[in-house]
């Protein structure tokens, strides 16, 4: 039997590093490509983020970004030998930076404060967009050589997969006390989990696939959890529920532009000295009219869509933001792993106060879409895979739904960027759909295979339609490692008025 993904997560990630490569003659140090990797101060110059905690967290998670990027390249190259005079510049640098950071946020804050933080900073390690921006600051040859050494680790972590593949083929099917084998409780575990399940059946691709989508999902559920816990609303600014708009709309004059965001952000960028902040937003359409509202003081901005797709902006207006109005610098003084001594470090971390400015918000021009994002590479690479579900997709652009929508004939409908799941009873599948913008309001037409469904966006941000709708999904009837056997299953629902959970 294949491996599991949740079996060879550690298989892969310790045993490529510790196992694979011992019995390799080490090879030579590569020319000195840490040269191109950034220094600590031009981390913290550009990766910022919405708040002072929230750019602290994104740099804490870059530092440990690169010191694992230089750790797999070395690896890569060598266990047992020593790290270049470059590598242990750039570990003992990227060390002490994370730990003045850390330290500094520790001391002038709550314990409470101090948890959620740790926990933002670990889902910054894993956030996509982290990645990039920290990834732009890396010249080619450091990249070069991380490449190098994701594609000789992902061949060791092969090798690993397939011995450990074939012993578990050989191996018995059960204990001699009578117990499943590992496979044989992994095949159960499979089989018996109703979220893979569920994956499996909407056509989520194999059972290792449809883990690594139930580890993302725990992943979320956490982070809003998380937020509950400490009083924080992990998500709030962002749309919850129904219509939004994703894309990035850009002056033509160099003044603001704004980028709405996949998760219900309306982010308003290059507005005078104000740092780039999150705008709640809401969509109204009347009269043919359709604006998007941003939240502001003095006034809301209002912007209107254009037959071109573009927005008209109000002109000139007052934004109440943030500025940075000074910064606290620290120096730390600490034994670090890479260090022939003690590790001296100062840093100045940006304070912000509120400002009130003037902006010219005139006609943004929207961006075509940018293509997907690269995925990870090395050891976070893999843990990537784990909970991100691989390689990015492409993020659609336009006039897009969001939340769960629910009726009383059982008929429920779960929005994300790309597709609807639609549930009626027991059958589920998965389908495009497209958000028009008619004269009479916003109208959803949703890709059932079984006969287009269209729904109207109404008052109170409920969906209406008429008639009834099939769903032609398909349920496991038998389950043996990665053979899975379905059965067609048609159900039918009304469909009527359907509200946001």
């Amino acid at each position: 039997m294949k491996l599991s993904a949740r079996s060879d997560l550690h298989i892969l990630v310790f045993a490529a590093v510790l196992v694979a490569p011992t019995t390799a003659l080490p090879q030579a140090p590569p020319s000195d490509y840490t040269a191109a990797y950034p220094t600590a101060q031009t981390v913290e110059s550009n990766i910022k983020g919405t708040d002072p905690t929230d750019t602290i967290a994104r740099q804490v998670a870059v530092f440990r970004r690169l010191q694992n990027d230089i750790n797999n390249t070395k690896y890569a190259r060598t266990i047992r030998g020593p790290y270049t005079p470059g590598e242990q510049k750039m570990l003992q640098a990227y060390s002490a930076a994370e730990a003045q950071l850390t330290q500094a946020f520790t001391k002038s804050h709550t314990p409470d404060e101090v948890a959620a933080f740790n926990k933002l900073c670990g889902r910054y390690v894993l956030n996509q967009q982290v990645y990039d921006d920290y990834h732009r600051l890396i010249g080619q040859q450091g990249l070069a050589a991380s490449r190098d050494a994701d594609t000789k680790t992902h061949e060791d972590a092969q090798r690993i997969r397939e011995r450990a593949s074939a012993a578990s083929n050989s191996a018995p099917r059960s204990t001699g006390s009578g117990e499943p084998s590992g496979a044989a409780f992994l095949n159960n575990m499979f089989e018996n989990d109703p979220e893979i399940r569920r994956c499996l059946e909407l056509g989520g691709g194999t059972p290792d696939d449809c883990a690594r989508s139930g580890v993302k999902g725990m992943g979320s559920s956490a982070q809003v959890a998380v937020g509950k816990l400490i009083g924080v609303d992990v998500t709030a600014g962002h749309v919850k529920s129904g219509i939004m708009l994703v894309g990035i709309y850009h002056s033509r004059a160099s003044l603001p532009e704004l980028e709405l965001t996949a998760d219900g952000q309306a982010i308003l960028k290059k507005c005078g000295t104000l740092v780039d902040d999150n705008h709640p937003y809401t969509i109204r359409s009347s009269g043919g009219t359709t604006q998007i509202v941003l939240a502001n003081e003095p006034s809301p901005i209002v912007l209107t869509m254009r037959p071109d797709r573009s927005l008209d902006g109000p002109g000139v207006v007052q934004v109440k933001g943030r500025i940075i109005t000074g910064y606290n610098v620290t120096t730390t003084t600490t034994q670090g792993s890479y260090c022939n001594g003690p590790c001296a470090r100062t840093t100045s971390t940006p304070v912000y106060g509120p400002s009130m400015q003037r902006c010219a918000i005139t006609q943004l021009a929207p961006l075509p879409p940018p293509p997907p994002s690269q995925k990870p590479g090395g050891v976070a690479g893999m843990l990537s895979d784990m909970m991100d579900m691989g390689t990015p997709e492409a993020v659609t652009y336009g006039y897009r739904m969001a939340g769960i929508y629910t009726a009383p004939t059982g008929l429920k409908i779960t929005f994300s960027n790309r597709i609807a799941t639609l549930d009626c009873g027991k059958a589920h599948i998965n389908a495009p759909y497209a958000v028009e913008d008619t004269p009479a309001g916003f109208l959803v037409r949703i890709q059932n295979p079984a006969g287009p469904l269209s729904l109207a966006l109404a008052p109170g941000n409920t969906l209406r339609g008429t008639g009834s709708t099939t769903v032609n999904g398909r349920l496991i009837s038998s389950f043996h490692d990665d053979n899975v056997s379905y059965t067609p299953h048609s159900e039918t629902c009304a469909v009527g008025t359907m509200t946001a959970q």
